[in-house]
């Protein structure tokens, strides 16, 4: 449906079309970034070289490492992606709400004393902990007694993977 039919048809719908269609690219403007998704192809998608640094998580239960060649991708990304989610929540939270601030205190969202507790996640190691011990539990069929998870960073070097540090033991996952 054309703007001009819009108009004719609906003249409140039109309004909030162009408002946020107005709304839209005075963000991009301002940010330099894609604020949403219309028209952006890609989004979710970016440029990846093979001479990055990779992360990556390895995880001993009971004293045995899992394979992550073993295991399907579903889980393979929730071994691999959640303990980065954990340990970088605090720093992500933080940039999204000191982005965010004025604007939901211009639209009415934030009282001038602050909400800001109400932005951040109220999950502790503890928590996180016993949360992924019953994930890997799932994933590897048998109960989960000891849990240890290490980071260490790799580079692609000559067909392979190479490690260019040592493990890393991760703190925030708790004794159990």
């Amino acid at each position: 449906m054309s703007l001009k039919k819009l108009y004719q048809h609906n003249k409140f719908l039109f309004f909030t079309v162009i408002l946020f269609l107005a709304a839209y690219f005075y963000l991009n403007y301002k940010w330099g970034i894609s604020a949403t998704p219309v028209q952006q192809y890609g989004m979710f998608s970016g440029p990846f070289s093979l001479q990055d640094t990779l992360q990556v998580y390895q995880v001993k239960v009971n004293g045995q490492w899992i394979n992550n060649a073993r295991v399907s991708t579903i889980e393979r990304d929730l071994i691999q992606s959640f303990p980065e989610y954990y340990r970088s929540e605090n720093m992500v939270n933080r940039e999204v709400y000191n982005n965010l601030e004025s604007y939901l205190f211009m639209g009415g969202l934030l009282s001038p004393t602050g909400h800001r507790h109400k932005f951040f996640n109220q999950v502790n190691d503890t928590l996180f902990t016993n949360w992924y011990r019953a994930r890997i539990s799932g994933i590897i069929q048998e109960k989960v007694n000891s849990l240890q998870v290490y980071r260490q960073l790799f580079t692609w070097k000559n067909s392979r993977l190479n490690p260019i540090d040592t493990p890393t033991k991760l703190t925030f996952i708790v004794a159990l």
